[in-house]
């Protein structure tokens, strides 16, 4: 499938690109302030009966905390949501294990803790 530009506001782009089989979705935002270029990436594949979150970052740390991840995570669900109804899990940890502030991160975008005693938490499409 070719890639789609997405305009999701005036300063915001997305590049939104999955295959035909349905199995993989990288989701890159780029915007730019004061001429400085500014990314967030956000991927999931599909393995088995359900999606995992692979990647979610924010490169520079000049751009973290304005919102990017969670508008390209928002972005990723939404596709999933458009082609399947399986779960998206995720596993926090890694880039610098900040595992608390990724949970409360991946918890504030809609994600749930599936039990206590697993790492994992789960979003599921709300019809």
């Amino acid at each position: 499938m070719p890639a789609v530009i997405v305009t999701l506001r005036d300063d915001l782009e997305a590049l939104d690109r999955y295959n035909d089989c349905e199995v993989s979705i990288s989701l890159i935002l780029k915007t730019s302030v004061e001429g400085i270029v500014f990314a967030a990436v956000a991927q999931a594949d599909r393995l088995d009966d359900r999606w995992w979150v692979s990647r979610v970052l924010v490169p520079q740390s000049q751009a973290r905390g304005q919102g990017l991840g969670s508008i390209a995570v928002q972005r990723m669900l939404a596709v999933i949501a458009g082609i399947s109804d399986r779960p998206v899990y995720v596993s926090p940890g890694g880039y610098q294990d900040n595992t608390e502030q990724q949970y409360r991160f991946y918890l504030r975008n809609g994600f749930r803790r599936i039990e206590p005693e697993t790492d994992c938490l789960v979003w599921t499409r709300t019809v």
